[in-house]
């Protein structure tokens, strides 16, 4: 392809195809039309044609009929000029055949003109049909004067025998001159319909098209200032427009909100970063300035408390970074009981103080990942370990409804100030940050949970009293085909042994 027409493939550098949506909603509305327009013309141009043809051919018929009947014809005998009656070669037709602008002939069989319209007209109109046919024949000619005539040659016939024939001539210029008149009209009306649909489509494009412009407007403000505050001003309509300007403004909500969350998280990330890594270069320190053998023991201690907690918060960021990138558990059948039983057992070993008991209603055969699924519970088991006074009860229950296994972990704890329950699964929310620091909680172990029970598609809700205790109920689907069946004997109570405990959760 050439350098130019390369160059006329682009529109200021750009390809044809890159123009905006206005400019080509303009031209395929305009090229729509023209084609409409050119198809009505020209069905508008040949019918009407047709109709004025068929017009002069049913003049030419009548003309011809009539000339026959006015002539003298003997059966058996040819056509002579005496059977034509006289009075102007004597045939009446023949003298208003010039006041209707028809010229008409009678030839007898072998080609001759009898009788003539025109007295000055010898020779056939039409040369080539000379000789009479045996039915009626239509023909286009040019009169030596340059005129265009249509001519009906219409046989003679005596016992259908073909004596002669009659050749009758209609002028064609003034209906040519009507078409060419209405072929003129037609143009011009197409051109200034054209030109008004063009200046109506391209007004009414602009005006369809301003709330995309508003749309990309929007964007790229939001693009070069992350202000993701900005909304569009929604029209009052409910047609695709309206419904994209909704969508938009529901688009940059979610990102706002996802923002500020994002935000949020990173700061408070920070926070709960800054403060063992803070108490690590302490504790380094009194480490290289303090020969008391005890005291550096003591120092070790510190220091190894806050790895461990950073490097578990550095876990469960990890396990919220998979959620928020979606990933999916690996759920494999298992029977849920022995996983709650194996919590129990660990709550038993690393209590300091509450009674712990367990209560197994039915066996709950779940898809899920046995480990993430002990994560889970355990989260729950400690979260209300480390928040229930020594004399105190948490319990851990089992129990099947309606296809689905359900656990709730309930202790005679401090309880949720009914204005912090609705916050408690979000990520860092602490119910009490002083104690949460002095506990080792990080405050992501119930938003772990949450994860975990969606993961697993169940859910997870809590419900608790202040200074009564606290109730978290898990519900999760059992396996499909499974048939859940009831425990005998279901209740195990046990006061737990003082030990230490592995961190969880915080309120």
């Amino acid at each position: 392809m050439s350098p130019a027409a390369r160059w006329s493939l682009r529109l200021s550098g750009r390809p044809w195809f890159a123009t905006s949506l206005r400019v080509r909603f303009g031209l395929l509305y305009a090229v729509l039309l023209a084609a409409t327009l050119l198809l009505f013309s020209a069905l508008l141009y040949l019918t009407l044609l047709n109709t004025l043809s068929d017009q002069v051919d049913t003049q030419l018929a009548l003309q011809a009929r009539q000339t026959e009947r006015a002539l003298h014809r003997v059966p058996g005998s040819t056509l002579r000029p005496e059977d034509i009656p006289p009075g102007r070669l004597g045939l009446p037709v023949l003298e208003d055949a010039s006041a209707s602008g028809l010229l008409i002939q009678v030839l007898d069989d072998r080609g001759r003109v009898l009788a003539s319209s025109e007295s000055d007209v010898h020779a056939p109109l039409a040369p080539a049909y000379a000789l009479p046919p045996s039915q009626d024949e239509m023909a286009e000619i040019v009169a030596p004067d340059g005129q265009p005539l249509r001519v009906l040659i219409h046989p003679i016939l005596v016992q259908g025998r073909p004596i002669g024939s009659v050749q009758v001539a209609a002028s064609l210029q003034a209906m040519r001159a009507t078409m060419a008149s209405v072929l003129r009209l037609l143009a011009l009306g197409a051109v200034l319909a054209l030109g008004l649909a063009a200046a109506v489509g391209w007004w009414l494009a602009g005006r369809a098209l301003r709330p995309l412009q508003q749309i990309t407007s929007t964007a790229l403000g939001i693009a070069q200032t992350g202000q993701t505050n900005t909304r569009l001003e929604v029209p009052c309509r409910d047609d695709e427009v309206g419904q994209l300007a909704r969508a938009f403004n529901a688009m940059i909500a979610r990102l706002d909100e996802a923002a500020q969350r994002q935000r949020a998280f990173l700061a408070d990330t920070s926070h709960e970063l800054r403060t063992p890594l803070t108490v690590l270069r302490g504790n380094l320190d009194l480490l290289r300035r303090d020969p008391d053998p005890l005291a550096r023991e003591e120092y070790l201690r510190d220091a190894d408390a806050e790895a461990r907690r950073m490097a578990r918060l550095v876990d469960d960021l990890l396990l919220l970074a998979q959620s928020d990138a979606r990933q999916s558990v690996h759920r494999t059948p298992l029977a849920l009981e022995e996983v709650v039983r194996e919590v129990y057992e660990q709550a038993l070993l690393l209590a300091e103080g509450p009674e712990v008991s367990l209560e197994l209603r039915a066996h709950a055969p779940v898809l899920g990942d046995a480990d993430r699924l002990k994560q889970l519970l355990w989260n729950l088991v400690d979260n209300a370990l480390r928040h229930t006074p020594h004399q105190g009860r948490v319990t851990l229950t089992l129990s099947v409804e309606d296809r689905w296994a359900v656990i709730r972990v309930a202790d005679t704890g401090v309880g949720i100030p009914s204005d912090d329950l609705p916050h408690i699964f979000e990520r860092f929310y602490k119910v009490d940050r002083a104690r949460s620091r002095r506990t080792g909680g990080t405050g992501l172990g119930l938003a772990i949970v949450q994860y975990l029970a969606a993961a697993h598609g169940g859910t997870v809700a809590a419900e608790s009293t202040l200074g009564q205790g606290s109730t978290f109920t898990v519900r999760l689907p059992l396996a499909p085909e499974a048939e859940p069946s009831d425990l005998p004997g279901g209740q195990i109570a046990s006061a737990s042994p003082a030990g230490s405990r592995p961190r969880a959760a915080d309120r």
